[in-house]
């Protein structure tokens, strides 16, 4: 893909703005318009050109058409969101927290129509998600890092060397070599 036919997309976190590039990055649109004016945007994924959520305070939006509109598809005042994975059309997860007391994920396999919820009382947040590969991911809690290899169905809390590190306002990222980093 040339500068000139990729898209890009980008969001500041706690913000209401998604912004999308279809010329490299010279000129900026924003795609936030059809979302509801009070949700604060605090994650997004893209599987595809046209596919993507967003997350944020108690709501998931979802786009088939690369952002020009957006559909609500869960709504949960108890629930915060703080990221979201795009695995491919169908299956995505969102982490976050319930009540800001328990950590929290939900996964669709289905597009966003049904979510099914998982909580862990051993955790207040999971703060960010990244996955390697569609099957294996890692979720950042505070004071653990979190694995799956069935692509979101169940997690396991890793051995780490920073368990008493404060992983409050951690972040997970992948690398193209797929180097595993968190960002303390």
């Amino acid at each position: 893909m040339n500068r000139s036919t990729a898209i890009k997309y980008s969001y500041a976190p706690y913000s209401q703005n998604i912004l999308v590039s279809k010329d490299g990055g010279d000129i900026w649109n924003n795609l936030a318009r059809s979302i509801e004016q009070t949700f604060t945007i605090q994650g997004l994924s893209f599987a595809s050109k046209t596919r993507g959520m967003v997350v944020g305070w108690g709501y998931i939006y979802g786009t088939v058409d690369a952002g020009a509109t957006w559909k609500q598809l869960r709504s949960n005042n108890a629930d915060e969101f703080l990221d979201i994975v795009c695995l491919d059309s169908t299956t995505s997860i969102a982490v976050g927290r319930r009540n800001q007391q328990q950590a929290l994920a939900v996964r669709t396999t289905n597009g966003g129509d049904t979510w099914q919820v998982q909580t862990f009382g051993a955790y207040t947040s999971l703060n960010g998600a990244a996955f390697p590969h569609p099957d294996t991911g890692y979720a950042i809690a505070n004071g653990a890092v979190l694995k799956t290899v069935n692509r979101g169905q169940s997690w396991t809390a890793l051995r780490s060397s920073f368990s008493n590190a404060n992983l409050s306002n951690a972040e997970v990222k992948i690398t193209l070599h797929l180097l595993i980093y968190f960002v303390i």
